[in-house]
């Protein structure tokens, strides 16, 4: 197998989930603009067409079957489901098939890896797709950052002036732009070797700027859960590797006390979800995203509207629905968004069991480990306040490796110390 097609379609997968323009998400009615052509079509297509040139003919029956184990079953069936449901509904056709075949060349790759990953036990091929990812989120942050200093407004305006950061071309808001920094400040500290903490920390200044100019809340979020699971996790808590993401918990967590924090965050007070955020209700008291959200869901709870944008529901036309799960119900309904939804937090449940040893992990075993908890916390995070999860996005793309990142952690963390033969014995 080439393993080398595998790291490639990763990258194409994420420049895709971020290449398209301000103005074609802004449109309430779903259509395949010109934009999303080059920009995503293509990209999705190449990708799907390297991981099936990275499996051998003879294991095409391996990756058909391990498109119908969990979890990427669940994402194949909410697939299925929203597609049927948008040709019942009268969505544009083109553009049903289209988003069920973007999440379908996710799933490929995903299941691309999986083969392999059986075929030969490598570990090697989840690092470097693990280095392709950080890779690319830290070209993306230095992109950020050189838009910043050519712009008009300045430095001085992100860090002083408590404007968020957000890129016009590639389109991608200040929400993806934070969590893709953090990402990168951790990976920093968990790929590089023993004895190279310097190197990190001068490779985790460019991400951090690109983190506070962000102000975005969701990669905190994400990084308290990181915090708790590594805390809770017997092996993982013995891991100096993560000794600086539960510090980086903890200061967060005392930030957020802090009034003058907030306020540069534009957390005003912990009530601000229910009078102010605009999820719940908008300043002027009115209905807003997930009410009208979820009142669109009642209408029609099984298999939901199929793909389309949510602002067709919302009166804010400058909202949308900022909620993996509450994006899935109205696309495939409880039909085909509930194993997927259940999937989620079962994960997170199981990373905790399955690190809850005091077997040794091996070195290589701990990184990965490292990665897929990561992984998992910020893909978590931005479902929570973006429609992430429920789209073929950069969080799942990390969310399907930290699945297999757990599936090594467990083989090993159950395996039995080899007893040594006789011979080795010294007499």
């Amino acid at each position: 197998m080439s393993t080398r097609f595998i790291y490639i379609a990763a990258v194409l997968h994420f420049i895709s989930s971020f290449s398209f323009v301000d103005r074609d998400s802004q449109q309430s009615e779903a259509a395949l603009t010109s934009v999303l052509l080059v920009a995503r079509v293509i990209p999705v297509f190449c990708a799907m067409f390297l991981c099936l040139a990275a499996v051998p003919l003879r294991h095409y029956g391996l990756l058909f079957r391990e498109l119908l184990r969990s979890p990427l079953v669940w994402w194949l069936w909410y697939a299925v489901v929203a597609t049927t449901s948008g040709f019942a509904n009268g969505i544009e056709p083109i553009w049903s098939a289209w988003k069920c075949t973007e999440i379908v060349g996710v799933l490929i790759w995903a299941a691309a890896v999986s083969v392999h990953l059986t075929l030969t036990n490598d570990k090697q091929l989840l690092e470097k797709c693990y280095q392709a990812l950080f890779y690319s989120s830290y070209a993306v942050c230095a992109w950020a950052m050189l838009t910043v200093v050519q712009g008009d407004l300045g430095w001085r305006a992100y860090l002083y002036e408590s404007r968020r950061l957000n890129m016009d071309w590639p389109h991608i808001n200040s929400i993806t732009l934070g969590t893709l920094a953090m990402f990168c400040m951790l990976g920093c500290f968990i790929r590089v070797k023993p004895g190279q903490l310097r190197l990190a920390i001068i490779m985790a200044v460019l991400p951090s700027l690109v983190f506070v100019m962000a102000r975005s809340r969701t990669p905190l979020l994400g990084l308290c859960l990181l915090g708790v699971i590594a805390i809770l996790s017997t092996n993982m808590s013995r891991s100096y590797k993560l000794v600086f993401p539960c510090l980086l918990f903890a200061i967060a967590v005392g930030a957020l006390v802090s009034p003058d924090f907030r306020t540069r965050l534009r957390i005003e007070s912990p009530q601000e979800i229910q009078s102010g955020s605009g999820r719940i209700r908008t300043k002027s008291g009115a209905e807003s995203a997930w009410a009208e959200s979820i009142r669109a869901i009642e209408k029609q709870p099984l298999i939901g509207y199929g793909y389309l944008n949510a602002k067709r529901f919302i009166k804010d036309k400058d909202r949308s629905v900022d909620n993996g799960a509450l994006q899935a119900l109205l696309s495939a309904g409880f039909i085909g968004a509930t194993p997927l939804i259940i999937y989620v937090p079962i994960l997170g449940w199981m990373w905790l069991l399955g690190t809850r040893t005091r077997r040794e992990l091996s070195q290589q075993t701990r990184r990965l480990a490292a990665f897929g908890l990561i992984a998992y916390s910020l893909a978590v995070a931005k479902s929570m306040t973006t429609n992430s999860l429920s789209g073929s996005g950069f969080p799942l793309l990390l969310l399907l490796l930290s699945s297999y990142s757990l599936r090594i952690t467990r083989v090993e963390s159950q395996m039995h110390p080899s007893i040594p033969s006789t011979a080795d014995i010294p007499v």
